[in-house]
């Protein structure tokens, strides 16, 4: 109760699950988080990962269908393309709220493995054959697309052009962060792929 960015004012909230329990307690007014840089290397850190691992892949293998099904390492690489090629935020407003309040809910929602989901179909791979050398060059680019923006881009404003599905509009530190746990999910699935491949 003693950290800086506490509000004096506020209160402590326990939320009870199945096997966890979460402390919730209000930040002052006006609480930005300090973590640009950690956003920056978390965001370089797993498509670093993802492209190093689809680099693995034998060219034979990119449009190789895996022995359990599902998508080849092709279409995964191809569909994180797509779901991460640009934030909606053509348009923006003022949050006026905490701007990694959805973080924890985005978190919970793609890092759950166990969990399995539909892609909306404008997010779903088209392309019969891939490029695995124009996929990693692709994936670069995003890299260094979105490692700027988190350095250079306002991020606690709201990104008006698209609602994200049961979670509303997000500010642009929440996009980022959402392009690095959906991209988490995909490179689990990307590795499972290749050991399958290769077993």
């Amino acid at each position: 109760m003693k950290h800086a960015d506490i509000d004096p004012e506020g209160y402590c909230l326990e939320e009870y699950g199945c096997d966890t329990m979460r402390c919730f307690v209000p930040l002052r007014p006006g609480y930005v988080p300090a973590q640009p840089v950690s956003l920056t290397k978390r965001i370089t850190d797993v498509l670093d990962d993802f492209c190093e691992t689809l680099s693995k892949f034998a060219d034979a293998q990119i449009d190789q269908t895996p022995p359990e099904g599902g998508w080849n390492a092709g279409q995964v690489a191809e569909h994180i393309s797509i779901s991460i090629e640009a934030m909606p935020d053509g348009h923006t407003a003022a949050a006026n709220r905490f701007i990694d309040e959805k973080v924890i809910p985005i978190n919970d929602i793609f890092l759950d493995f166990e969990a399995k989901y539909e892609s909306p179909e404008f997010v779903l791979p088209k392309q019969v054959t891939h490029d695995k050398a124009g996929l990693i060059k692709t994936l670069r680019a995003l890299e260094a697309k979105h490692t700027r923006a988190a350095t250079d881009l306002d991020l606690t404003v709201l990104c008006m052009d698209f609602d994200f599905p049961t979670l509303g509009y997000m500010t642009r530190y929440e996009w980022l962060n959402f392009f690095v746990v959906h991209t988490q999910r995909h490179l689990r699935q990307l590795k499972n792929i290749y050991r399958s491949l290769n077993a």
